[in-house]
């Protein structure tokens, strides 16, 4: 699932997120990960959590950008 953002990456990007966050949930979700005081999470926070986790991807990707320099000429 994506969620609408305020950023705009371009489509590659897009699935890179996306690929990288159903990886991130279902690693989470394997065991009792997702628990707290040994209860596993609703379903709303589980969601709540994934739209969390791609706005911190998207925002880490756009600070990334904003740093790299690629050097053309040394």
């Amino acid at each position: 699932m994506v969620v609408t953002s305020f950023f705009h990456q371009p489509s590659k990007e897009e699935r890179d997120i996306a690929k990288d966050l159903e990886k991130i949930m279902e690693n989470l979700e394997n065991g009792n990960a997702l628990a707290f005081h040994d209860e596993p999470l609703d379903e709303e926070t589980k969601r709540l959590l994934q739209i969390s986790l791609e706005n911190s991807m998207r925002l880490a990707k756009e600070l990334a950008k904003k740093k790299f320099i690629p050097r053309k000429q040394k």
